[in-house]
């Protein structure tokens, strides 16, 4: 039974380990405000800098003002299923608007889908919040940019 365990804890290393890397983009063995930024949108989770700054005090044990594998191993080994439960989540929904499962979220795709919401919004409106998101300027959503419009959606409800 050890040699189980023992095989998922080397497993669950590895996948730590690589999370980590993919983090830690100049391959410093430290992740800095930067590259934890970035990697959060890569994973659709856009937060303030504020709450990036907060994520990394709570994480860097030793106050150095980065991460290293060991204190990224801690914290991602306890929060890592709540990540990929939102993150599963935001591609549902995504899913939800993509209706044709391209990929992408066009204008039709959106009014087609708030319209079956009950949402009735002006076709300007529509436009204007693919254009607030629309990074690469294409005209249609990709999964971060549909992120990052769900997120200001979902705080300005909260107002």
């Amino acid at each position: 039974m050890a040699g189980k365990s023992e095989g998922a804890s080397a497993e669950r290393i590895k996948e730590l380990s690589d999370m980590f890397k993919s983090f830690d983009k100049d391959g410093d063995g430290r992740i800095t405000f930067l590259e934890l930024k970035e990697a959060l949108e890569s994973i659709g989770d856009y937060k303030s800098e504020k709450d990036i700054r907060d994520m990394i005090n709570e994480v860097d044990q030793d106050k150095n003002g980065t991460i290293e594998f060991n204190e990224f191993a801690i914290y991602f080994d306890k929060n890592i299923k709540e990540m990929q439960a939102r993150r599963d989540e935001m591609e549902l929904t995504f899913n939800t608007f993509d209706i044709d499962g391209d990929g992408f979220i066009t204008f039709k795709e959106l009014t087609t889908v708030f319209s079956s919401m009950g949402e009735d919004m002006s076709e300007q409106s529509v436009k204007d919040m693919i254009t607030k998101v629309d990074l690469n300027h294409d005209g249609k959503l990709d999964f971060n940019e549909f992120t990052k419009l769900w997120k200001k959606l979902n705080t300005e409800d909260d107002n």
